[in-house]
């Protein structure tokens, strides 16, 4: 994940054009379709954190994991501020994951789940 070190101080810049919001709304849709309610959201290949901060301002509690320690140290930073459960951030590859526990639901956007090739 070298490459996204040297990406996570300008990856929001380059994301500017992504709606988050309509993309968390969308998401929030489906975990209220779920036979089970969600309270804890694994947000996968979490970057930055732009999704792990709305839905954790919407009251979710959640856990962002990536690669990258730049990545998750911006995310860590852009999420100070959020209302209520703070996130927890894991630096962990996605195709070797030891969450200690279970979630509720996992979550998984833009393209991260192109680097699960086999």
């Amino acid at each position: 994940m070298s490459s996204y070190n040297r990406l996570a101080f300008s990856y929001d810049a380059l994301t500017r054009d992504v709606d988050y919001e309509k993309r968390a709304d969308y998401i929030e849709k489906l975990f209220k379709r779920s036979r089970i309610p969600v309270k804890l959201v694994l947000d996968l290949a979490c970057g930055t954190g732009s999704m792990t901060e709305i839905l954790a301002g919407r009251g979710y509690e959640m856990i962002g994991a990536d690669g990258s320690e730049d990545m998750l140290a911006v995310a860590a930073g852009k999420c100070a501020g959020t209302r209520g459960v703070k996130p927890i951030f894991l630096h962990q590859d996605m195709r070797r994951l030891d969450l200690y526990g279970t979630v509720d639901a996992v979550i998984c956007c833009l393209d991260s789940i192109n680097y699960i090739t086999d």
